[in-house]
């Protein structure tokens, strides 16, 4: 469930602008549970945007417009279990995420859309909360912009370390205790051997 605990807690830092409490996130997360069941953590973030969205809506109106879990549960039940078959498109130029980009709109709030290739193209007929929405490149002529998604470059002990504890595990579950910031020590023979492959690999260079 760590996964759909980071979507509740990100979720509400976008909407408050700062990060909740843990009990918070703890009592969305069992209240999500509870009255939806197993939950999908793709639909769920796109339940957030869609609530989002709406209550952003009725704010401009001048109505309430807090966020709330009941919000979030009506637009997850609305949104299609899946999206079936969403195609890749491995020449699309904003590297989106199977169809969803982030954006910038022009008030610099943070709001999902769909892209405008293929595969946002095709989340664009089977989303609900997509429909008769725009995609990347019409809002772009509206004046907004494409979030960036800046990268950490990893410094070479943390390539070393990841190589290490590879060896040992597998690299998915390195790079997952890596972004845990739940990194187990190495056994020094598996440094060793890294550091060694790491510089022939440097030398080759």
């Amino acid at each position: 469930m760590d996964g759909i605990a980071e979507i509740i807690e990100a979720q509400l830092t976008l909407t408050n602008q700062r990060g909740p409490e843990p009990d918070i996130v703890s009592t969305w997360l069992i209240d999500l549970q509870r009255r939806i069941g197993s939950i999908s953590q793709e639909r769920l973030a796109l339940a957030f945007t869609a609530a989002r969205d709406e209550c952003a809506e009725r704010r401009a109106r001048g109505a309430y417009g807090q966020l709330g879990l009941d919000d979030v549960i009506r637009q997850y039940r609305r949104t299609e279990a899946r999206a079936v078959d969403v195609p890749t498109d491995p020449h699309c130029p904003h590297a989106c995420d199977k169809g969803h980009l982030m954006m910038t709109d022009k008030e610099g709030y943070d709001v999902q859309v769909p892209c405008s290739c293929r595969a946002g193209e095709h989340l664009r007929t089977h989303l609900k909360i997509y429909e008769r929405r725009r995609n990347v490149e019409e809002l772009l002529r509206f004046g907004w912009k494409i979030k960036s998604r800046a990268k950490r470059r990893l410094s070479e002990d943390e390539v070393q370390w990841l190589m290490a504890r590879s060896f040992e595990t597998s690299i998915q579950h390195a790079m997952w205790e890596h972004r845990k910031d739940r990194r187990m020590p190495a056994a020094d023979e598996n440094m060793d051997r890294a550091a060694i492959l790491l510089s022939r690999s440097i030398g080759r260079g």
